[in-house]
């Protein structure tokens, strides 16, 4: 189950890298608005999401 835990820890860094591309797109296109702070939020929650899962994963292992 350690795989599937660091697995689902690293898509979420993905899917945060990519929020992150598309608030810098955004910014550069049409400056500061709500869709550019939607975007930052979201890679913010899976930053967190990710860390959680990694943070399971290792805990899992050491017990074991």
């Amino acid at each position: 189950m350690r795989g599937g835990t660091t697995m689902m820890g690293l898509f979420y860094f993905g899917l945060a890298a990519a929020f992150i591309c598309f608030a810098v797109l955004n910014v550069n296109n049409h400056s500061w608005n709500f869709l550019t702070f939607l975007y930052a939020g979201l890679a913010a929650l899976d930053v967190l999401m990710g860390l959680r899962f990694l943070r399971a994963g290792r805990q899992s292992g050491s017990s074991s």
